[in-house]
């Protein structure tokens, strides 16, 4: 939920560029990677449109603490921005410029962003 406006804002940025290269958090309004925390997140950072939450914190489990999961923007042929969240391929038809680094394990990740 935390990074549901970088995601606005990213496509945002990209449908007016049609790059990702350059988007980071000044460009999609955010002033910086701590200004977003949560009880279990201590920070979201962007960079060239990968937007990476670090997890941490006092509620944080000491097994997430300090890992990283990463959503990688892409785009298919209708140039529609397409996430790819952790360790999940892209979809068929989607390409993918710039993947995140994710550490978090898969067991701690949604489904959806499981391998």
């Amino acid at each position: 939920n935390l990074a549901s406006d970088l995601k606005a804002g990213v496509g945002e940025v990209y449908a007016q560029t049609g790059d990702f290269d350059g988007i980071g958090l000044a460009q999609v309004g955010v002033s910086g990677a701590t200004s977003k925390s949560g009880k279990y997140v201590t920070g979201i950072d962007v960079v060239d449109g990968v937007i990476t939450i670090t997890y941490g914190g006092a509620q944080a489990n000491a097994k997430i603490s300090g890992a990283t999961l990463s959503l990688s923007p892409g785009s298919n042929l209708n140039e529609d921005v397409v996430w790819v969240c952790g360790n999940k391929a892209a979809p068929s038809g989607v390409t993918v410029a710039t993947t995140g680094a994710t550490s978090l394990l898969d067991k701690y990740m949604p489904a959806n962003c499981r391998t």
